[in-house]
């Protein structure tokens, strides 16, 4: 495992030692990885270059530096598998290529200096990611496109994110990474992952789907997993880590409840437990361990059909996805009245003239000169002063603003600024909504085989109500709460998993 600047061995949390520092200070180390091909040896990919370290005896040793501090950026490898010394670089600065297993290098000119994320063979090709596409070749030397991120691959959103060569600060400017990595399962379909969620392909990557979204709070994968022997798919985000299910076309949380939820890195291992899901955020390590086979659904003995009526009752009574998006609108202040009543108002105005008022004042003093004679002095002759006073008005009207007036452009583009931002925020209330749906149907018809497990339920549909709550100003409490009162039996629907345990003859809780 390793942190910005340092590699750490172990097996414990009590037995970690570092084996390994960064020389260069300001840089860091993007991410670890291991080669089939080299079982005892583990690359790190940095800003500064590629380091190879032997762990038998923790020696490390520069592999690759680059030419500038794009191209020092390293951000994938790959060892071609029919040849253990062909390697494949990426990096910030484009794409290089070994034969003598790191010894030598050179440029591959296709991706001039484009940053590659991604590097993978499968079968006989090789799958390059770079920016928002994946390209595929059979030959190095022959590239075609057979992805292109759809939020992210039109020419104006790259244009915006150009990256230049190097910072102020001598060193090179944070690469666009938008694919992640591709992993391959026991069926030959492979798993691409995204800055916009997962897409699958079972043509050896000429057509990709996108993977299902639902379960996830951020869809921005940061690393991506398969482990075949326990078919878990297993995607990191920056916000928590997430197992997909196949069968329900939906992804559940793992590691609930953790105060940082970036997560930067995934892999599988074998201990004591079985197989071991590791995860790597700014907490530190933290482990789930892979269930073998699903566990088996235990069968209950309530009234099916009085428990159907029940949560029916319960669906019918509760607010609409509509009257959360009314409550979301009307609580963020996002409706169409306000933009319809500015319009309104705008053709109105040329009802009030514009109406100008202005004043003038002027003071000047009167004096006379009487020249007097050769025996005689001058005279000066002081009047009275001489005061002039003015004030005017004007009043114009300008019809034409009844047809269209300026106002209405700037209008226009609030107009266009709100709407995103309602589709944004209904979006999320639908999101919320539909997850807590789906967890009450499983507290319901799928009861928990321990009562922590059914606790923990509960509250992470305490946490999904109090999220609506948040996104409707307390309507969606209100509601509840009157209708908890009026129809106190509905309490029963959490309450029935412990029932059926004991109906099962399982412990009871204390």
């Amino acid at each position: 495992a390793s942190s910005d600047s340092e590699i750490f061995e172990g097996g414990s949390q009590a037995e970690w030692k570092s084996i390994w520092r960064m020389p260069y200070s300001r840089h860091k180390i993007h991410r670890l990885t291991g080669l089939q091909a080299y079982p005892e040896t583990v690359f790190a990919l940095t800003e500064r270059g590629l380091f190879r370290g032997e762990l038998p005896g923790r020696r490390f040793q520069t592999v690759f530096k680059g030419a500038n501090p794009s191209e020092q950026s390293v951000l994938s490898l790959a060892s071609n598998p029919s040849n253990p010394k062909h390697l494949l670089l990426g990096t910030g600065g484009g794409l290089f290529e070994s034969t003598d297993g790191g010894k030598n290098w050179r440029r591959l000119d296709f991706f001039s200096k484009d940053p590659v994320s991604v590097l993978y063979f499968h079968n006989h090709f090789l799958f390059v990611g770079s920016e928002a596409f994946l390209f595929r070749s059979h030959d190095r030397d022959n590239f075609e496109i057979v992805f292109a991120l759809p939020s992210f691959a039109t020419s104006g959103e790259r244009e915006s994110r150009e990256l230049t060569e190097e910072s102020a600060e001598g060193r090179a400017a944070e690469p666009l990474v938008l694919l992640t990595q591709i992993v391959r399962d026991e069926n030959g379909s492979l798993w691409l992952g995204t800055a916009d969620g997962v897409w699958y392909s079972r043509n050896e990557g000429v057509y990709w789907q996108p993977v299902s979204q639902s379960g996830m709070r951020n869809t921005h994968v940061t690393d991506l997993v398969y482990d075949a022997q326990t078919h878990l798919l297993a995607a990191a985000t920056l916000d928590g880590v997430y197992r997909f299910a196949p069968h329900e076309e939906r992804w559940h949380e793992l590691f609930e409840g953790l105060s940082d939820t970036q997560i930067r890195g995934l892999g599988v291992l074998k201990n004591a437990e079985g197989r071991v899901l590791v995860a790597a955020s700014g907490e530190g390590l933290m482990q789930y361990v892979i269930p073998a086979v699903a566990p088996a659904k235990p069968e209950v003995t309530f009234f099916e059909m009085d428990l159907a009526r029940l949560f029916r009752k319960m669906i019918q009574l509760e607010p609409t996805a509509r009257d959360v998006h009314e409550a979301v609108i009307r609580y963020d202040n996002l409706s169409n009245s306000k933009i319809n009543r500015w319009h309104k108002e705008s053709r109105l105005r040329a009802l009030l003239p514009d109406f100008s008022f202005g004043k003038s004042f002027s003071r000047s003093n009167s004096i006379d000169l009487d020249r007097g004679s050769t025996n005689t002095s001058d005279v000066y002759i002081t009047g009275p002063d001489e005061i002039d006073k003015n004030w005017d008005a004007d009043v114009s009207w300008d019809l034409g603003d009844f047809i269209w007036g300026s106002s209405q452009t700037s209008i226009d583009s609030r107009e266009k600024l709100m709407v995103e931002l309602r589709h944004e925020h209904l979006a999320q209330a639908t999101r919320v909504y539909y997850e807590r749906r789906r967890l009450q149907m499983e507290i319901v018809f799928s009861p928990s085989p321990t009562d922590q497990e059914h606790f923990q339920r509960l509250i992470r549909m305490d946490e999904l109500t109090a999220l609506l709550d948040g996104m409707t100003g307390g309507f969606f409490s209100e509601k509840l709460y009157e209708i908890h009162r009026a129809h106190p039996e509905i309490a029963d629907l959490w309450s029935h998993a412990l029932v059926s345990r004991s109906n099962l003859n399982w412990p009871q809780a204390a």
